[in-house]
């Protein structure tokens, strides 16, 4: 019986069709593990082209491209093929979720996995530059007691006793002067008299004692009424920063600064400066017994003497720096550029009116710790000429050292003694309050009073005790 042609046709046709499947299936393989190639594009064995089929001889089964398959589903596809081809590995398996990881999590899924690392993150105490340190609680005076050397706080001078005192007589003169300015007397000019009656309130008054002679310091008349009117201009500054709430910042800019050049501007051999952003060198700072550093705290105002005023003086003072190691290379106890060359003699902490008794407690850890390396730095100078101890301890009992706490408008005297045992604070008395023009003149009194202190007997000592200056 002679074979069927037709049917014979029909049956290779579809042999054909089903090798050519097959070929698509690699090629969806192989497009799905590399991306960027046409996955269109039809690829085969053969040269030769599959015949085309006529829709009646069509198998029952069409050929499916890529996109007719669901990409989960090619791996089953390979296993029903009747025909041998290459086996790859299935493709990773892509999904829309956004993953929640960070991207530094994500691992590699051809190769062994990588330990994820996530970004270095410096904290303050490694020395970040991303956030500031935070600053650790202030030390009170009772705490400072554990340094090596003790600094303590006593709330009055102790009893005059007939074997001994802690005051020099030096002491005593300027401390005796600034509490009769304390009550006003010989304060305010007797020329403006009148302007300053015209500006007092309902329970004020000017008494006879409380006037001075214009001559006295040597200001003729029409400075004396610019004085005035300078003096109601800084009580209306601090009334308004008092009443604003205004930062310490603020007070003192737009008071204590303008207060202290006003009492100054009289005296070229001493400056009022701002110090708020010097720093205490490192090894001059109070040791605690542990032999930690303490905080170092800084102070707000300075009244410093001008060596320059005397030019021998001054080139004696780079001839010494000269000599030292470029981190002690100071007069005083900062790297400060105007306090490596100008004494201090008054230091002045400011507070504004937030924490109201806790700023008490913290201006006086900062004096006591500021003045305590200042200190410090004298005695490193007597040490530097072989100066024993003994002869040390009386060179600083010279001089007790005057500072200020100011609280808002209020001004605070205190004296600083140094003796070989400890570092003492003994509170002395008000000096005045910018809230009014009677306490702005006492303030201006009392200012010009250290101020005399300064250039006289302060700087006496320094140039001789601490300087060994020999005068040619």
């Amino acid at each position: 019986m002679p074979p069927n042609t037709d049917l014979l046709k029909v049956w290779l046709e579809e042999i054909i069709q089903q090798h050519a499947r097959t070929s698509d299936v690699q090629t969806t393989c192989v497009n799905a593990r590399a991306p960027g190639r046409n996955r269109n594009r039809a690829v085969s064995d053969s040269s030769v082209a599959p015949p085309t089929v006529s829709r009646q001889h069509q198998p029952l089964r069409s050929a499916r491209t890529d996109e007719d398959v669901p990409t989960g589903r090619l791996s089953q596809l390979h296993l029903n093929q009747s025909m041998p081809f290459p086996s790859l590995p299935p493709p990773p398996v892509v999904t829309d979720t956004p993953s929640s990881s960070p991207d530094w999590e994500l691992q590699s899924t051809t190769s062994a996995p990588i330990s994820a690392t996530r970004p270095t993150t410096y904290s303050a105490a490694s020395g970040s530059q991303k956030g500031s340190r935070s600053r650790s609680p202030v030390k009170s005076p009772l705490d400072l007691q554990f340094t090596t050397k003790p600094l303590r706080y006593e709330p009055a001078l102790p009893a005059v006793s007939a074997t001994s005192s802690i005051l020099s007589n030096v002491d005593k003169s300027l401390l005796r002067d600034l509490k009769k300015i304390a009550t006003g007397q010989g304060t305010i000019p007797r020329s403006v008299q009148h302007e300053v009656e015209g500006v007092l309130g309902e329970l004020d008054e000017v008494m006879s004692w409380m006037l001075k002679n214009d001559d006295e310091d040597g200001i003729v008349l029409p400075g004396l009424r610019r004085e005035f009117d300078d003096v109601k201009d800084l009580v209306a500054r601090s009334i308004e920063c008092d009443v604003m709430e205004m930062s310490e910042a603020a007070w003192n800019t737009d008071v204590h600064m303008p207060l202290l050049h006003l009492a100054l501007r009289g005296s070229p051999a001493v400056g009022a400066y701002n110090i708020t952003t010097a720093r205490p060198c490192r090894e001059l700072l109070p040791k605690s017994l542990a032999v930690e550093e303490s905080e170092a705290k800084l102070v707000d105002l300075s009244i410093n003497v001008r060596p320059e005023m005397e030019p021998a003086v001054a080139e004696h003072i780079r001839l010494l720096l000269a000599a030292e190691p470029v981190a002690l290379r100071t007069i005083n106890q900062s790297l400060y550029k105007l306090l490596c060359w100008r004494p201090s003699a008054v230091c002045i902490e400011t507070k504004g009116a937030a924490s109201g008794g806790a700023n008490e407690l913290e201006a006086r850890s900062q004096l006591l710790q500021w003045t305590s390396a200042w200190l410090t730095r004298m005695r490193r100078f007597l040490s530097a000429r072989s100066v024993d101890q003994i002869e040390a301890d009386a060179t600083m009992a010279k001089l007790g050292f005057p500072v200020i706490i100011v609280s808002c408008s209020a001004w605070h005297l205190y004296l600083i003694k140094d003796t070989s045992a400890a570092v003492t604070m003994y509170s002395i008395l008000e000096l005045g309050d910018t809230h009014s023009v009677l306490g702005i003149y006492k303030l201006l009194s009392s200012l010009q009073r250290l101020a005399e202190w300064a250039k006289g007997p302060f700087w006496s000592w320094f140039k001789q005790d601490i300087l060994a200056f020999q005068a040619q």
